[in-house]
């Protein structure tokens, strides 16, 4: 057994080079698992789609990349390091939106009279149908669709903030818990398509407002059909206002806000099933549990170590200034600067 005070000191201080500091992350392992599932998905059937053979290419080469990226290491620069630490998330958008290819590959239809007998047993009726007739605000639709534009803004808000304050570790085990949330989502996606409410009923002739309407631009620019069951707007949201909660307290309240009017908003809106919503509810408050542990395991499996990097001479003079923090009162020596 190697005593405490060893292994304390162990960890203190190792050089740049050290193998330690390269190597797989979790946020590695996960986006070549997925990248592994759906590449396979797209090599038996890509020439049952439309571009399916484009996609398959692309999935090769990000699989490549994302292999090789245990190579990079793990402190340098810091935009190095920034894109070191993000940029599967960064990805998520293009993941989302194959998603309609995928679950095509799979299936010719969608499970929708399937989920509307849930509705229905749930309910008693269909909440997405009937929500706006029964509270006509024209202020709660314009904060409920300003809720839902804010969802794709809540992961980078989340993690320039983590990084900001210097908590880098904190904001790698949140990056990890949001692609497991967003990747269990698109695979429920493929193997069990539903168009949602969107798509099934007949919309309003006219939208006003300022949100509404520039919701409904969004969806029909980028919208993803099949990507209803669970809402991944509802469990992305949860996940972030619980990893918040339990890691970043100052930040709660307003996740918490968006991620409330986020959850009826998706049925407010006609956008989701209300049985939609409450599985992305449960499915974020899960995740978020199960997202930090995952980190740790991973991390043990890569035989890596926590990293806490700091960038001094450009972080300390906006976080003086934000957080109220005293300058250094000396210079790091070369042995500090390769502590973590």
């Amino acid at each position: 057994m190697v005593p405490e005070r060893r292994l304390a000191a162990r960890r203190s201080v190792i050089p740049i080079e050290h193998p330690r500091l390269r190597g797989y992350t979790p946020m590695d392992i996960l986006a070549a698992i997925y990248l592994t599932v759906t590449g396979i998905i797209l090599a038996i059937g890509h020439d049952r789609v439309n571009g399916g053979g484009t996609y398959l290419l692309i999935h090769l080469g990000l699989l490549a990349a994302t292999l090789l990226m245990r190579f990079v290491p793990r402190r340098g620069h810091i935009l190095l390091m920034f894109f070191r630490d993000s940029y599967a998330l960064w990805l998520l958008a293009f993941f989302y939106r194959e998603v309609g290819v995928l679950d095509r590959i799979i299936w010719s239809g969608f499970f929708d009279a399937q989920v509307l007998q849930w509705e229905k047993a749930v309910f008693g009726l269909f909440p997405s149908v009937f929500l706006r007739d029964w509270i006509p605000s024209r202020a709660l639709d314009e904060f409920l669709h300003f809720s839902y534009i804010m969802y794709y803004l809540l992961v980078p808000i989340v993690g320039f903030w983590l990084y900001l304050k210097g908590r880098e570790e904190v904001c790698r085990v949140f990056a990890s818990t949001m692609l497991l949330t967003f990747f269990t989502c698109y695979l429920i996606f493929i193997f069990f398509p539903v168009a949602g409410p969107y798509y099934v009923f007949p919309r309003e002739a006219s939208i006003s407002g300022f949100f509404p309407p520039l919701v409904h631009r969004v969806l029909e620019s980028g919208a993803s059909k099949g990507a209803a069951f669970p809402s991944s707007h509802v469990a992305g949201a949860v996940a972030v206002f619980c990893v918040t909660l339990r890691f970043e307290r100052e930040l709660s309240l307003l996740m918490g806000t968006l991620a409330l009017g986020i959850f009826l908003g998706t049925v407010y809106g006609g956008f989701h099933y209300g049985v939609d919503a409450l599985a992305g509810l449960a499915l974020g408050v899960v995740l978020s549990l199960v997202g930090p542990a995952l980190h740790s395991v991973l991390l043990r499996q890569a035989r890596l170590w926590p990293l806490s990097i700091r960038f001094p001479h450009l972080f300390d003079p906006i976080r003086r200034k934000l957080w109220g923090l005293r300058p250094r009162d000396r210079q790091e020596t070369p042995e500090e600067k390769t502590r973590y």
